[in-house]
């Protein structure tokens, strides 16, 4: 009974030996240090990128990757750890307490960090190619802080647009956020897990598609001075594969020039570009269907030519209308020819009708029955004459 107290006893001594060593070392991980006797030479390795196209197109770029000293570090004389004193250009950042330091406050640390560097600030750079190893000359904290060549490396509020990089394709642009690096710490090269003062870090730059301009020139022959509008339709597909479809305008308002610049065009595209609308009264001399590729906005700061196209017009000439011909005179018309006299009858039997009926007795019955109304008639004249001469009428 008492072997297996005195078992149990040396088992949870060895285990709390164990939990005090994970312990320290989780402080001093925590810290970033590593009391003396850490190997190491206080160097810094730099890789721009862990993407084979972005280190592709990072190759001869203008990266410039500038470092810092933001604070020293001295071992604890009471913890395995390391304390940290900010120096003079960095004094006014606050350190919070070992137990907040994370991820976020480390960025939040860099942030601040960069907002107070200057053109005049001590500085070394290191080349981020992986294989350059900058001698940083002591432990401490570490600002690394990329930008361009071009750019004067003071970061201010809200300015991060001014630090992207370029790359060499001219089609994309990167963006490299400020960091903290910590000497001693753990190596992110082949003996990964190990503790060390010859530091390996990759950066992550965000990738964005560069743009650039299209410049479209307008030239009038024979202007005749009254303004006009022309519509141009624009297509091409992108170095990523996208479609690009857009239209501008030029306000002609007279002269024998115009243009329009169209901007934020992904570098790079191939642009076909054809006159939609010529003026309502204008005419296309200059080929149509026009192509440009789109240089950088960079590249064209550096010297290139802006991508550009141009169009020439001139008015419509109205046509002539077609003289009217003469018409034919008309003929003299001919004389009638007088008719001839049509030819005495010398027939003269009466026209038949086609009703053979004798008359004759007709006629007969006419002159008959007339004759009698004649007779009738006298005979009736007579009386009364002959009544009058007696002296009054008689009875009848």
């Amino acid at each position: 009974m008492q072997k297996t107290k005195k078992g149990f006893l040396a088992l949870s001594l060895a285990l709390c030996l164990v939990a005090a060593f994970i312990c320290g070392n989780v402080v001093a991980w925590a810290a970033g240090g590593w009391p003396d006797g850490v190997p190491g030479d206080n160097t810094l390795t730099v890789t721009a990128t862990e993407d084979e196209q972005i280190a592709t197109d990072l190759v001869g770029s203008d990266l410039i990757v500038d470092v810092y000293q933001i604070a020293t570090a001295t071992p604890n004389g009471k913890y395995v750890k390391y304390d940290y004193k900010l120096t003079n250009d960095f004094a006014d950042l606050v350190m919070v307490d070992e137990s907040k330091r994370d991820a976020a406050f480390w960025e939040g640390l860099a942030e601040e960090a960069a907002k107070k560097v200057t053109a005049s600030m001590s500085h070394k750079t290191v080349v981020a190619d992986g294989a350059t190893a900058l001698n940083l000359g002591s432990d401490g904290l570490f600002l690394v802080f990329s930008h361009g060549k071009s750019v004067i490396p003071e970061y201010g509020d809200g300015v991060l647009d001014s630090l992207k990089v370029a790359g060499t394709s001219g089609l994309y642009e990167y963006t490299f956020l400020p960091s903290i690096v910590v000497v001693p710490n753990t190596d992110t090269g082949d003996t990964a897990g190990t503790w060390s003062r010859d530091v390996r870090i990759t950066l992550k730059p965000g990738q964005e598609p560069v743009c650039g301009e299209l410049e479209i020139l307008k030239t009038v022959k024979n202007p005749d001075g009254k303004s006009a509008t022309f519509e141009f339709h624009i297509v091409g597909t992108t170095p990523q594969g996208e479609a690009y479809d857009n239209y501008a305008t030029i306000n002609y308002t007279g002269g024998t020039s115009a243009s329009v610049v169209v901007k934020d065009i992904p570098a790079g595209t191939e642009v076909t570009v054809s006159e939609s609308y010529k003026g309502g009264r204008f005419h296309l001399v200059s080929t149509d269907n026009v192509k440009a590729t789109i240089v950088s906005d960079s590249k064209v700061a550096a010297g290139e030519d802006k991508a550009s196209v141009s169009f020439i017009n001139e008015p419509d000439t109205p046509s002539t209308p077609t003289t009217p011909t003469t018409p034919t005179t008309p003929t003299t018309p001919t004389t009638p020819t007088t008719p001839t006299t049509p030819s005495t009858p010398t027939d003269r039997t009466t026209v038949k009708t086609g009703d053979t009926t004798d008359l004759l007795p007709y006629y007969v019955v006419m002159v008959v029955a007339g004759a009698g109304l004649l007779a009738l008639g006298g005979y009736s004249l007579r009386r009364n004459r002959r009544n009058r001469a007696d002296g009054g009428s008689q009875p009848r």
